[in-house]
């Protein structure tokens, strides 16, 4: 009876091999998220984790987008932000900072638009981005809507706002680079040095010494 109860407890070999297995899928995993991380052959990386079925979580399709984003592989990272069954706006928010460095504006908010289709709250940074997209692209008014678009639900940043006014210095809008200066004071804002800057810089193109 002891000899039976002993060998009960003794793994089977089957048992131990699926255990090495699950073991060796966890380190391939790991080291592929760290070249990933690091940048290296982030195309090839990718494959290996998509062929391997390693691309499930959230925070992993987030560690291969901005990956992306540092080899500007924009349409790369849209393509994994579609294969995210629920993207986050953690995601999101990675996927279009990645098209606006990628100077994809229009990219970027179509991103912004499906964020708000799916009923999910664009966070500072999504908006953040988004509003740079349209410094990018010279898209000055977009850039001041989306700063009052009232299903954003949320109160601009500094970042979002000192964006936006960079938006209307490079087009030249002086008027509304001073709006949204008095428009980060309304909202109780520390103005900053960006923000400063583009609103001077913008008067001076507009000859409003």
């Amino acid at each position: 009876m002891e000899l039976q109860a002993h060998l009960a407890k003794v793994p089977t070999r089957a048992a131990a091999s699926g255990v090495a297995a699950r073991s060796g899928a966890a380190g391939s995993k790991a080291r592929l998220l760290v070249n990933l991380a690091e940048g290296r052959d982030v195309l090839g990386t990718l494959a290996a984790l998509r062929q391997n079925g390693f691309l499930a979580h959230p925070k992993e399709f987030t560690i291969a987008i901005k990956a992306c984003g540092r080899r500007r592989h924009w349409q790369e990272a849209v393509a994994l932000l579609e294969e995210m069954p629920a993207p986050d706006v953690i995601a999101l928010s990675s996927a279009m900072s990645v098209c606006t460095r990628a100077e994809q504006w229009r990219e970027a908010l179509g991103l912004l638009e499906g964020l708000q289709s799916r009923a999910v709250l664009p966070n500072a940074v999504a908006l953040g981005a988004a509003i740079a997209a349209c410094r990018e692209g010279s898209q000055w008014g977009a850039a001041v809507g989306l700063l009052h678009a009232p299903a954003l639900a949320r109160k601009p940043s500094i970042v979002a706002c000192s964006a936006a006014a960079s938006a209307c210095e490079r087009a030249g809008q002086w008027w509304q680079a001073l709006r949204l200066l008095d428009l980060t004071l309304d909202l109780g804002l520390e103005l900053d040095v960006i923000l400063c800057s583009a609103a001077i810089s913008a008067c001076e193109k507009g000859r409003q010494w």
